[in-house]
């Protein structure tokens, strides 16, 4: 019996120009879709930056105000 093969994710880059640091952290906006058909709250997946440790900072203040989650990358 054959063994499994681990899956191999690809690694998220920072999406800063010129950046070439693997991210640390990145956001997922959600956009809420009204729908007269559908009583059920949907959305759907908006801007998904990621950024490194080292844009951080600067990167947070940009996606205060939007509605969804910071998602840390794990390395």
């Amino acid at each position: 019996m054959a063994k499994k093969k681990k899956a191999v994710l690809p690694v998220a880059m920072c999406d800063v120009a010129g950046c070439e640091r693997v991210a640390a952290y990145g956001f997922r906006e959600r956009i809420y879709v009204t729908n007269d058909d559908s009583l059920a709250k949907e959305f759907i997946m908006g801007d998904v930056p990621n950024w490194c440790k080292y844009h951080d900072a600067e990167q947070r203040p940009l996606y205060a105000n939007k509605i969804g989650d910071y998602v840390p990358h794990s390395a």
